[in-house]
């Protein structure tokens, strides 16, 4: 079972101004995998901020039917949360990665199980 954020809590920036240290991500294209509409939500929002052109999915059938179905180069990276319905993220990436197409694309894991062994699925998927 997943847990909330309590966005609440979170103090928010007082300018939208980015730090200098935050890369420059504008242009690039994003593949957002996540079951939570919330968390979907502020992701892609925050990418779509900092000048990202990013789409959704909501399961890991759904992102990698996208994927699949995108012209090659459609896609920079993906942001993909580990547990899903239909298929969990860990499957997703092993799926894209025997694609020649998708060897080099980054697949970054988004979860809150981030613990040692998460991680290890994570890279070794």
């Amino acid at each position: 079972m997943k847990t909330g954020l309590n966005f609440a809590a979170i103090e928010q920036p007082k300018t939208t101004a980015r730090p200098a240290t935050t890369p420059d991500i504008a242009g690039i294209r994003v593949l957002v995998a996540d079951d939570d509409p919330i968390a979907r939500s502020v992701v892609h929002k925050y990418l779509v901020e900092a000048g990202a052109l990013a789409d959704v999915a909501a399961d890991g059938a759904t992102a990698l039917e996208k994927l699949l179905a995108a012209p090659e180069g459609t896609f920079d990276a993906v942001l993909m949360d580990i547990e899903m319905p239909n298929m969990d993220g860990l499957e997703v990436a092993r799926r894209v990665r025997s694609n020649p197409q998708f060897k080099a694309m980054p697949i970054i894991a988004l979860t809150a199980h981030a613990v040692v062994v998460e991680c290890q699925y994570c890279l070794d998927a």
